[in-house]
Formats: structure tokens, sequence, C-alpha cells
């Protein structure tokens, strides 16, 4: 995923483990929007989402993981991991750590959020959630990139020098704000985003906001499409790639404060309900 890559896809395949569908993006789908990474990664859920289905309460009867002798074998499982102090979600472990406990870093597959939590916060899963797909997915706004910038200043694409191509924050935060506007949004995948890409990679979509409806008003007249009208708005910050066709085309960029607090410091800062279970 774009290679968020901790998500597992191009790593070895463990075919022991029980494994979760993803939801696909093959026909025009209407979608809230769950959490903004970057304009390269923002998850969605389609607006029939069955996420409250698939949580657990602290208040249901909790049973702790198995831990194998090698740890290493619960990276890529599916888990249920602490959302917050009362519920708990849907999980893929990424990575262990082991500092003064193990801790795992966790990707919540309905929400499209990664955390640190402590092994002992995670308990297994009900058999019945793995009959469900990843109710949120990864979409990029297609045609649009990060523009070629180095110490500040803009590159023409004549330039030999190495540009810094991260999604700036101010990008993203515009993003945000344009998303707020629209009640649900609708994508449709570009051609070959579902068919060139492994499974789990961000889907290059274009993107329309959606308008309540109004009496008289046709559906093609409520919504309005996101791509040229981010590029606009983030002109100084994004070059918008007109002649782009396919999905191949548009690499994926990383947002520009990726990772920028250290393991120690997330680990410091946890809640206690992310490092051990409620007492039952």
């Amino acid at each position: 995923m774009q290679n968020i890559g901790f998500s597992g896809e191009s790593c070895v395949c463990r075919s022991y483990l029980p494994q979760i569908s993803r939801l696909e993006c093959s026909l025009a789908i209407n979608c809230i929007v769950s959490h903004v990474k970057s304009p390269g990664e923002i998850w969605l859920k389609p607006v029939n989402h069955v996420t409250d289905a698939l949580l657990m309460r602290s208040s249901t009867k909790m049973v702790p993981i198995e831990r194998p002798e090698n740890l290493s074998e619960l990276v890529f499982s599916y888990v249920m991991a602490p959302l917050n102090e009362d519920v708990f979600g849907r999980a893929r472990v990424l990575a262990i750590e082991a500092k003064e406990k193990f801790y795992a870093k966790v990707i919540f597959i309905d929400e499209g959020i990664s955390a640190i939590v402590a092994l002992d916060a995670l308990i297994e899963m009900k058999s019945s959630f793995f009959y469900h797909p990843w109710q949120a997915f990864a979409v990029a706004i297609f045609g649009c990139e990060p523009a070629r910038v180095l110490n500040g200043n803009l590159l023409t694409l004549l330039s030999k020098e190495k540009p810094d191509r991260t999604w700036d924050e101010a990008a993203t935060q515009e993003l945000r704000r344009m998303l707020l506007k629209f009640p649900f949004v609708q994508v449709e995948a570009i051609h070959d985003s579902t068919s060139t890409n492994a499974t789990g990679d961000v889907i290059r979509v274009l993107m329309w906001g959606v308008q309540t409806p109004k009496v008289g008003v046709s559906s093609d007249e409520s919504r309005i499409l996101l791509n040229p009208f981010f590029a606009f708005r983030c002109r100084a910050l994004v070059d918008y790639k007109r002649e782009f066709t396919s999905a191949v085309e548009q690499e994926i960029f990383e947002a520009a404060s990726e990772d920028q607090e250290d393991l120690e410091s997330q680990i410091e800062a946890l809640p206690v309900w992310r490092v051990v279970l409620p007492d039952q």
C-alpha cells in the first residue's frame, strides 16, 4: 500500500494465517472519508459500511492473543486492538518491537489508522469477523503529485537536481478542509488501478464531492470533481498531470511528516488502555 509497506502485501505470504479480503473499487462508489494522511493516501469507507457490527466492547468476554514462541509469527496476523478505552476494533499486526514490554504496530482495517499497542492489550478476533472485508480502503487523487521542490524553491522539469517529492502538510490540510464541506464523496477507479496494483495498494481515483441532493437538481449537478479543484487550490504545492490516462503513470508519494515522532516517544505517550486489558 504505497508501500504503506507495513501492510504486508509486498512481503512473503504466510498462507497459513487467516486472511481477510479487501473491498474492491472497480465501479463508482459513494463513500465517507475516514482518514486523510495525505493526498496520496486517503482512507474511505462505503456509505453502507458495517464497521459498527465489527467492534467489541470491553464489557464482553476478552481472550488475550496466543503468543507463539517466535513473536515474529504474529506479524500480518489479525487481532482485536483497542480503538479507545471501551472499544476494540479489527486490526492487523504490522511489526513487533521489543522494549521493556513487547509492542505491536497495528493498522485498524476498518478505519485506516495505525497505532502502537502493547501485546498485552491485544485480544483474539471472533471467527465470524473474518468473513467481512476491510471496511476501509486507501485512494490517491489521480493526476495530482507534489510539486518539485528543493530547499523551498520550485524546480523546472529540466533541472538535474534531485527534488523533494513529498506531500507538504499545507496541501494535506487544504484537502481536509475541502472534504469537510461534503457529506460524502464518490470515487471511480482509474484504468489499471485494480488490475495492475497488488491487493492493498493505493487506488488512483477520480473523486467527486457530493452535496446533499436538492429538489429539481440532478445528481450530476450536485457533485464537484475534486481532482482539478484541489490542484488549483494548491497550485504552488501540486503538479497537476492532465496528460495522465492510466494509474501506472502516477507514482505514490509519502507525507512530509511521515514518522517524525520516534518510537520511544510514542510508547511513553500510550494511554493505559493501549498497554493492558481492562479488568473484568
